[in-house]
């Protein structure tokens, strides 16, 4: 049996046995009995000791709300500091990924550059061996001139 219903039993029995008491019956308007009555079932029923674990069970009720209040305004703080932290997370992968592609076209256009720089540098050394292969020539010319310029003269 709970608190209520045996709260509400003690309170039916205790009217019960109030009806037969002396005072309530002698001679008063049926009015100011019942109210008498009343009043007396209601004094006993507050001093009783489940009334007082009813009202403690009330007060752990509010109690209990208030947290639940308390508990409710987290949460919901907690939430829009949660999609705060979901948008700012959106922004920051975004500006990632707009980094990503940022570094890979300059890892591309550095690639292309080096290509560039050892095309241009396989070209110079090609450009250098006909250099060096026309001083060659150019110095056996020299020397062979050399030669008839002596031949000449002597």
């Amino acid at each position: 049996m709970d608190v209520e219903t045996s709260q509400l039993n003690l309170c039916t029995t205790h009217q019960s046995t109030m009806e037969s008491d002396a005072p309530f019956s002698a001679g008063k308007p049926a009015m100011e009995d019942s109210i008498e009555a009343l009043l007396s079932m209601l004094r006993w029923c507050g001093s009783s000791q489940s009334f007082k674990q009813l009202q403690n069970m009330q007060h752990d009720k509010l109690a209990t709300e208030e947290e639940l209040k308390s508990l409710q305004v987290a949460y919901n703080a907690n939430l829009t500091a949660l999609a705060k932290k979901e948008a700012e997370l959106h922004r920051f992968e975004d500006d990632l990924a707009a980094e990503r592609e940022s570094v890979a076209r300059l890892t591309e256009e550095l690639q292309r550059a080096e290509e560039t720089v050892r095309s241009q540098e396989e070209e110079a050394q090609v450009k250098a061996g006909l250099i060096a292969e026309q001083e060659r020539r150019i110095e056996e010319l020299l020397a062979q001139i050399g030669q008839k310029d002596e031949r000449a003269k002597g």
